[in-house]
Formats: C-alpha cells, sequence, structure tokens
C-alpha cells in the first residue's frame, strides 16, 4: 500500500472514531429517549453511541413526576451523562385492546368513568395504521376534550366540544416521524391540560368548561390500533440535569422546577452524607455522632473562579447551563465529584433544593 494512501486511511478512522459521543443515563426508571437531527435513540443501562449535533432529551413519568426535557448540543468526543432523581416506575391501570370494559361508538373507545377528574392518558400505537387521538373528560358524544394526531398534516390538534359547539385550543406541528410504535399522552388537571408526543411536551392549555368525565382512545380509519392504553396519576414537573464531559472541561445542563426569580450556585461535593466514622464489631456506630454533613468541595462564585455562568438566575423554565473549568493539577488527577445545582431564594435567604446530581472525573 502507498504511503499517503495509509495515511489518508488512518486519518479517516480516527476521525470516524472522534466524531462520536457516547451517553449514559442514571436514576431514571424508564430509558429516556434522546432525539436528533443527525440521530435517534433510547438509552438504556448500557452506554449508547451518537453522532455529533443537537439533541434534545425527554424523559418519561414516573413515580415522582414527569422529568423536563432538555436541549444542549454535543461535539465530537463527548462523554454524555443524564440523571434525574431516583423514583419507582409510574403506577399505571394498563386497559386491554380487547377488555370489555371499552364502550365502541363511531371512531371511539371509550371507558365509563363519570366521576374520574385529574388523570393521564397514555396511548402506544403504530404510525403506519392511521390517526389516532385521544378523550378526556367525556360526558357524552357532544361534551368532551379531544387530542388528536394527525399524520398527513404532521401535527397535534387539542380541542373541545361542548354542547356540540367545537372549538380548537391548541395546535402544534409534530418532529419527523422515525420507525417503529410512538406514544401520546394527554393529561388533565384542573383547568391545565398538557399533551406530549414521544414524551415531549407539545402542548398545554388552561380550560375549564369540562370537569370530569369518562376516558378513551380516538382514531381514524379501520379501526383502533393501539397496542397498549394506560391510565396514570397526574404527573408534576421536576427536575432534571446532563453533564457533557470533555478534555479539561465540562457542561452543566438542568431544569429546575421552581418560581421565577431563583438563584443558582454550581457545587462540586462527596457523595458521603457525613463523615466517615468508626464501627464496633456489630457494625453499629459509637455513641459519639457527628451531625449529617454533606461534605461540598468547591462552590462557584461571582468570580466564575469554578466557570463561566455557575451562579446567576435561572433561565425562562427553570433552566441553567454552566461551563466548568479546572486546572490541570496532578493532585487532582482520576478525583471524582459530584456536579449539581443549589437553588436559592431571590435574595440568598435559603436553599430551597437542588439540581439531580452528576459524577465527575478530573
Amino acid at each position: 500500500m502507498r504511503p499517503e494512501l495509509a495515511v489518508a486511511l488512518a486519518t479517516g478512522c480516527v476521525g470516524a472514531l472522534a466524531a462520536q459521543t457516547t451517553w449514559t443515563t442514571h436514576g431514571a426508571p424508564v430509558p429516556p429517549r434522546v432525539v436528533g437531527a443527525a440521530a435517534a435513540a433510547t438509552l438504556g443501562v448500557a452506554a449508547v453511541v451518537l453522532p455529533a449535533g443537537d439533541y434534545d432529551v425527554h424523559f418519561a413519568a414516573d413515580a415522582a413526576g414527569k422529568p423536563e426535557s432538555l436541549r444542549f448540543v454535543v461535539v465530537d468526543g463527548d462523554v454524555v451523562g443524564l440523571a434525574v432523581e431516583r423514583a419507582a416506575p409510574v403506577a399505571a391501570t394498563a386497559i386491554a385492546a380487547h377488555d370489555p370494559a371499552w364502550s365502541e361508538g363511531p371512531g371511539t373507545c371509550t371507558i365509563a368513568a363519570p366521576e374520574r377528574r385529574d388523570y393521564r392518558l397514555v396511548v402506544t400505537f403504530d404510525a403506519t395504521a392511521g390517526d389516532c387521538g385521544l378523550i378526556a373528560r367525556r360526558r357524552d358524544d357532544d361534551n368532551l376534550y379531544r387530542l388528536d394526531w394527525h399524520r398527513d398534516r404532521g401535527e397535534l390538534r387539542l380541542a373541545r366540544r361542548v354542547g356540540g359547539s367545537r372549538m380548537e385550543l391548541a395546535r402544534a406541528p409534530l418532529p419527523p416521524l422515525s420507525p417503529g410504535p410512538h406514544t401520546l399522552a394527554l393529561q388533565v388537571h384542573g383547568f391545565r391540560l398538557a399533551a406530549w408526543f414521544d414524551d415531549a411536551q407539545m402542548l398545554t392549555e388552561l380550560d375549564g368548561a369540562l370537569t370530569a368525565g369518562d376516558f378513551g382512545v380516538a382514531w381514524s380509519g379501520e379501526g383502533p390500533a393501539f397496542t397498549r392504553f394506560v391510565v396514570e396519576p397526574v404527573a408534576a414537573p421536576r427536575g432534571s440535569a446532563a453533564l457533557v464531559r470533555r478534555d479539561g472541561a465540562a457542561s452543566y445542563f438542568a431544569s429546575a422546577v421552581v418560581s421565577a426569580g431563583h438563584r443558582h450556585v454550581l457545587e462540586i461535593g462527596l457523595d458521603w452524607p457525613h463523615a466517615l466514622l468508626p464501627r464496633d464489631a456489630d457494625g453499629v456506630e459509637p455513641w459519639l455522632l457527628q451531625p449529617p454533613a454533606a461534605p461540598t468541595c468547591l462552590l462557584a462564585d461571582w468570580r466564575d473562579s469554578l466557570g463561566l455562568g455557575g451562579i446567576g438566575e435561572l433561565g425562562p423554565g427553570g433552566r441553567l447551563g454552566a461551563e466548568l473549568r479546572w486546572p490541570r493539577l496532578p493532585g487532582l488527577a482520576l478525583q471524582c465529584g459530584l456536579v449539581r445545582a443549589l437553588l436559592v431564594t431571590g435574595g440568598g435567604e435559603a436553599v430551597v433544593g437542588a439540581t439531580p446530581a452528576l459524577p465527575l472525573r478530573f
């Protein structure tokens, strides 16, 4: 082989290997969805390799709520970690397609629940079999909320019918469809209506015309093509975080569920809840106990000593992004800390919470 050809092949192989990012997840009982222009994947226990680019991360609901979605950019060679606080899987009631409790009407199947007020409906369906939708708080065919997915139009529509009169409440365009099954979710909680497609929130609206009623599935075509239908408790929003690690630096992204005006302070700490204490032969701590403490190694300040954006006011929707930098000191090599953001009231009076923590190896 000619030397110049060998060099070209080697350079191409190195470039192909570098043009990758590695993804892992922590704490989520259901694997999150990662969607980008170049690729899409569902994360599991093992690490997933994806090309560089812009990505959206969508988490499924669990027993503690629905973690907020994240959006950020990764470049060649980045190592990405995603995290939510640990929780059990959501307590869902599955209703099979052949269950005798269904009442079938023209293009609809409903379950009688005249007193049910607040709930979350999730249907898994085949996108090639026709349009699909969800029905909530139905009193009769002239009084209901309806969420419709229109494949040909590429959009979601949320509407209500009251006294036979239809009113469209909201609509949103859908991203390009990927192969395989998709999920559609509709949540009714008091006056608040919200809709998700593949765990990405698409619509939110306030409406109080209907307060309780039946729920079900709607479709167009020959018949219902859903493979799974579940009824879940209302999922309150909760925090999520991502740490993007690269050589000598890292980026921390998070979404915090707090009211506007709160601030964040980035922290690198240890995972020990208190100092190491000796124990006797039976494994019991000695009588001299110390109060719990969360050891803090580094804390952001207004001088950006820990990196850019380490301290400041949360952005719209409780979002934050910070860049971490650290000196190349021999003592830091192979050391590991937990990165999170403390959530502080606007005036600095109290720490009211923290975002999920992610491990960072220096």
